[in-house]
C-alpha cells in the first residue's frame, strides 16, 4: 500500500529487445505500447520477484521478472480452454498454484499454471 506521494509509471514491453521491459512516465507512449502488445489486460498477481497478468485480446499470460527487467509470455490457448483468460488466483498450501479463469458465454474453464 502506498502512503503519501509516489511516482506513477507505466509499462512498456520491448519484445524486439530480447523480451525486456521498462517503466515510463509517458502515458501516451505506454497506451500505444499496450494497444500493440498487451490489450485488454485483467487479473494481476505477484509472487516473489514475478508479476503475472493476462491479456484477453492476445490470449496470453505475461510474467514480468521484477528484478531483471525481462518478461516471458505464455499462451492461454490449449486443451478445452478456448475463451479469453480473465482473473488470476493464487492458492497457497503445500505448493503454490496459479489459476486463471476463462470468460466464455456458455462454459467455464479453470486452468492451472505452476
Amino acid at each position: 500500500m502506498l502512503h503519501g506521494k509516489g511516482k506513477l509509471e507505466y509499462l512498456l514491453l520491448l519484445p524486439k529487445e530480447d523480451m525486456r521491459y521498462q517503466w515510463t512516465t509517458n502515458k501516451k507512449k505506454a497506451d500505444l505500447n499496450a494497444k500493440k502488445y498487451y490489450q485488454n489486460c485483467e487479473g494481476i498477481d505477484v509472487a516473489g520477484n514475478r508479476l503475472y497478468f493476462v491479456s484477453k485480446a492476445q490470449k496470453q499470460m505475461f510474467i514480468l521478472n521484477l528484478d531483471g527487467n525481462r518478461y516471458e509470455v505464455e499462451s492461454t490457448v490449449g486443451g478445452s480452454f478456448s475463451g479469453a483468460p480473465d482473473q488470476l488466483v493464487r492458492l497457497i498450501g503445500e505448493g503454490e498454484l496459479l489459476y486463471y479463469t476463462e470468460e466464455v458465454s456458455r462454459t467455464f474453464s479453470l486452468c492451472c499454471f505452476f
